[in-house]
């Protein structure tokens, strides 16, 4: 989104990104497109060849994959003359090799949730502690709103590094050239079609005004006035609303990233697809809330949830939000796929992921995810349902009859257990009045084409077919990417 915002003000930008999706050539973009497969061979040989002829008794070792493609990137950055380049991190702040950009014009810290807890911690202080480490000595750094645990610990960490920190807490609605009807809900123009989107564009914003403030201030409507540092307390400031540059808004109206809250209509077909690439519980949860406002909810329409998340990331963790929603009557599941995250060789565009394909040919994970939802379900139907544990969770039908209570501000798996008691302790003259818990048919697939046909097959029997499909594929960029490579959907 900063890329873009940079590049409709006329600078040539460059971006690198991770992970890709469908060609690794996504990761180092020019101008918002992937460099060609020419420009990559070409700058990959040059630095290895370089590196190869560097090593040394002292230096054996070459770069391992990520740090390559981030020496890579910065090498084509160089070479081609960007003038802007935004980068982002791989896991984190603190170890990363994106480090070695000493003097950045800003940094960003989105939302923190827990991801890559393995490296970078189990609590919410560790991980903010670790996306710290991006903080530069003098250079202004832009976070969203955060919980207190995390915000607390960016503050501390400002405070030591002697790092500006502002808080981009505004919502689109508060700068004042952005009219109601750019912000109305569902309005594609401006290419945000998410809440959680727009909370990042705010972001964004901050940061091209940032950059334009140390380069091009004559282009920028916004002030950054020199941070002071202060107590604890007040060791962060307000990003203040204000009027738009009209190249901005133009960045933003042109905003669009495959696979992140994307809704794709198939050609002459009733199946609309909804893909978004979460894959930690709060963005799951921003996910199908997305997916809740823009679906069909009528009975004309069925729903169908493609789901994968890779190790060591829980499924129970990803899957709670959406077993919650289920019970609570607001999402609609009639077919629910635990599928790889890949396509069948012939649907295949790069054949640089063959290594991958190659290493994962069995459905055993997807196995063990379809028992973490039965037991997931048994939790939330409760002890007088305790049963369905030992059910089969494929090719089973589960409808219950219940009372649905409110909608909780945040969901975690302990939760289930919450709500179970609540659906289990429903008076019987309640039940009449209340919801239907109808759950999903589990399916397991190796491949999204194997969902995708049986889906299709679905729709066009004669005794069973809905009129329309809304399919929400989630839980994995990669499940999104192999989305993307079955439609041949032009990531680049």
């Amino acid at each position: 989104m900063a890329e873009s915002i940079v590049r409709h003000h006329g600078y040539k930008t460059g971006l690198f990104t991770s992970p890709h999706l469908v060609t690794v050539r996504e990761r180092i973009k020019i101008n918002g497109k992937a460099i060609s497969e020419e420009m990559f061979v070409k700058y990959f040989w040059e630095c290895w060849d370089k590196l190869q002829a560097t090593r040394s008794e002292r230096w054996p070792l070459m770069p391992g994959w990520f740090r390559y493609l981030t020496l890579l990137a910065f090498k084509v950055f160089q070479e081609e003359a960007v003038e802007c380049a935004v980068v982002e991190v791989g896991m984190g702040g603190r170890g990363d090799s994106t480090n070695i950009l000493t003097v950045p014009a800003a940094c960003g810290i989105t939302l923190l949730d827990y991801d890559h807890t393995e490296v970078l911690g189990n609590t919410l202080t560790e991980i903010a502690g670790q996306k710290a480490g991006v903080f530069k000595k003098g250079v202004p750094a832009v976070t969203v709103p955060q919980t207190e645990e995390a915000l607390r610990t960016l503050r501390e960490h400002a405070l030591s590094s002697q790092t500006p920190l502002y808080l981009a807490d505004s919502t689109l609605e508060t700068f004042t050239s952005m009219t109601p009807s750019d912000i109305v809900h569902g309005d594609l123009s401006l290419g945000l079609t998410a809440t959680f989107l727009k909370t990042n564009a705010v972001l964004a914003v901050s940061l091209t005004e940032m950059w334009l403030s140390k380069w091009h201030p004559e282009r920028n409507t916004q002030t950054i006035p020199k941070h002071v540092v202060t107590p604890l307390s007040d060791a962060i400031a307000k990003y203040s609303p204000h009027a738009l540059h009209p190249s901005t808004v133009d960045g933003l109206r042109q905003y669009h990233w495959p696979g992140r809250a994307q809704i794709h209509q198939i050609p002459s077909s009733p199946i609309r697809l909804f893909l978004d690439g979460a894959h930690t519980q709060e963005s799951v949860r921003a996910c199908v809330e997305w997916f809740q406002q823009h679906t069909d909810s009528s009975r004309n329409t069925s729903h169908a949830i493609l789901f994968n998340c890779n190790k060591p990331r829980d499924p129970k963790v990803l899957l709670t939000p959406i077993v919650a929603a289920i019970a609570m009557g607001t999402l609609k599941a009639d077919l629910l796929y635990f599928t790889m995250s890949q396509v069948a060789p012939e649907f295949r565009k790069d054949p640089s992921n063959d290594i991958a394909y190659s290493a994962h040919t069995q459905t055993t994970w997807q196995h063990e995810m379809a028992g973490m939802w039965a037991e997931l379900v048994s939790r939330v139907n409760g002890s007088s349902n305790n049963n369905q544990a030992n059910a089969d969770p494929f090719e089973a039908d589960i409808g219950h009859a219940v009372a649905i209570p409110s909608s909780p501000s945040h969901v975690d798996v302990s939760y289930l257990d919450q709500l179970g008691k609540a659906l289990a302790s429903s008076p019987s003259s309640s039940l009449h009045s209340g919801k239907t818990i109808v759950w999903p048919q589990v399916k397991i697939v190796a491949t999204v084409n194997e969902a995708m046909k049986q889906i299709e097959d679905w729709v066009e029997s004669v005794e069973l077919g809905p009129k329309r499909v809304d399919v929400l594929a989630t839980g994995s960029l990669y499940l999104v990417g192999a989305m993307l490579e079955y439609l041949d959907y032009p990531t680049e």
